[in-house]
């Protein structure tokens, strides 16, 4: 199975808190099947870079909502999200179902 890459984007600079997110990712939604990390990213940007190697186990949405309420322990908002990889057609469909019904989605 390939690995995808979730990257979130937390409108902070504080890397303690793209930390601190990860480690309650790494604990409360991945276990086994992916791995946590923050960094920086730009001036005002801090992300959490999740490597998930079993994502049919692990619906992104999951990783997203739990990632946001973290967040929002901290006053902090979610920017953007990136994903990197091949996810196969039922996968990307039940991950898109999903997030079309709670955002807007644009094409670029």
């Amino acid at each position: 199975m390939e690995e995808i890459t979730f990257e979130i984007c937390l409108h902070t600079d504080d890397l303690r808190i793209a930390h601190y997110i990860a480690k309650q990712l790494q604990k409360n939604v991945a276990k086994q099947v992916a791995k946590f990390g923050g960094e920086e990213q730009s001036e005002d940007t801090v992300k959490i870079v999740c490597l998930i190697w079993r994502y049919e186990c692990l619906p992104l949405w999951k990783v997203f909502e739990r990632a946001q309420l973290e967040a929002q322990k901290f006053g902090v908002a979610i920017k953007e999200t990136y994903l990197s990889g091949t996810l196969n057609e039922n996968l990307f469909a039940r991950e898109t179902q999903h997030f079309l019904k709670c955002r807007k989605i644009e094409k670029t």
